[in-house]
């Protein structure tokens, strides 16, 4: 950890960071109990922001994973955000698992229940992405540039892009390297 606050009010809450893993100009903030942060090995996270709102949410990162800039993670209402191994988050992206407030019906009742989000592995999210709840993005998967994700995308290898995202290509890859 270099240059990272851990911010914890609550009980039995457990942060979890794997061999191998830097996190970098990041925030953790906790408040509430039996919460969960598990994140495994060579990841390199740079300004990463987590927060973890009430209680029995459980964050997980896998393996191999990168951020290049600000990472926002909002977790709540006993959900969970999980990101596959050998992702690349670019800068700008939010990822939140409820809205944070209530919207009610005429007969006031609650119509935006939270959600848990799940990335797959080899994932590229790219810069200025909001993913929001009740999202799944299957493997090998990249979210193009400023995109919206609002609904499940279970296939693998798909190429989603604007506002609210779409696909735009199937059975896509990707690589870090420049070919």
């Amino acid at each position: 950890m270099k240059n990272s606050t851990i911010i914890i009010r609550g009980k039995d809450n457990k942060i979890i960071i794997s061999e191998n893993t830097v996190l970098r100009d990041s925030v953790v903030i906790i408040n509430g109990n039996f919460n969960e942060i598990v994140i495994g090995s060579n990841n390199d996270l740079k300004f990463v922001e987590i927060n973890v709102q009430q209680s029995d949410n459980r964050l997980t990162v896998g393996n191999n994973t990168t951020t290049s800039g600000k990472v926002e993670l909002y977790l709540k209402e006993g959900t969970s955000i999980s990101i596959g191994n050998d992702c690349m988050l670019s800068r700008g992206i939010i990822i939140r698992s409820s809205d944070g407030h209530s919207i009610l019906n005429e007969t006031h009742n609650r119509i935006n229940d939270a959600n848990s989000v799940e990335i797959g592995n080899h994932c590229w999210i790219s810069q200025n992405v909001t993913i929001l709840k009740g999202v799944k993005v299957g493997s090998g998967s990249v979210v193009g540039v400023g995109s919206i994700v609002t609904k499940q995308y279970k296939d693998s290898n798909l190429m989603l892009v604007g506002s609210p995202a779409r696909i735009v290509k199937e059975n896509i890859t990707w690589d870090r390297k420049l070919v």
